[in-house]
C-alpha cells in the first residue's frame, strides 16, 4: 500500500511523517527479537519457518504447526514502526491467522500522552 492509500484509511494529515517512515522502514525486513513483557509464552518464528510449514497446503501447514507448538492457537507478525519525527505518532501493521478461514490484518496508529502509548485508530485491511 502507498502512503496516500493508508492517509486515506485514517484521514489524518498530521501522521504523514509516520506514514513515510513507515513506507521507508517497511522496504525490508528486520529480524525481530523477543523484547516482550507478556505472560503468554512467546516464540518467534522466521519466514523461512513459517514457508516450511505451510509450502504444501494451508490446512496442511496449520496441522505441522500445532504439532510443532501444541500449545499455540495463532500466529502473529508485527511490521517495523514508523514514527513521526518527535516520536508522539506511530504507525504500525499487524496480522494474525489463527486457521485457513481465520484472521485479520490491520494498521495501527498509535498516539504518545503523557509519555504513554495508545491506540488512536485501528483500520481492517483484510479479515478471513
Amino acid at each position: 500500500m502507498d502512503q496516500t492509500s493508508i492517509e486515506k484509511l485514517f484521514r489524518l494529515p498530521s501522521i504523514k511523517e509516520a506514514i513515510a517512515d513507515f513506507i521507508t522502514k517497511n522496504r525490508k525486513s528486520s529480524v525481530l527479537t523477543d523484547q516482550f513483557k507478556l505472560k503468554a509464552t512467546i516464540v518467534l518464528l522466521t519466514n523461512s519457518d513459517v514457508k516450511r510449514m505451510f509450502h504444501d497446503s494451508i490446512e496442511g501447514g496449520w496441522d505441522l504447526f500445532h504439532t510443532k507448538y501444541p500449545n499455540a492457537i495463532s500466529i502473529h507478525t508485527l511490521s517495523r514502526v514508523g514514527f513521526n519525527k518527535d516520536k508522539t505518532a506511530a504507525l504500525v501493521y499487524y496480522t494474525y491467522s489463527c486457521g485457513g478461514l481465520c484472521g485479520q490484518g490491520q494498521y495501527v496508529l498509535l498516539g504518545k500522552h503523557d509519555g504513554q502509548w495508545k491506540i488512536e485508530k485501528e483500520s481492517m485491511t483484510w479479515i478471513s
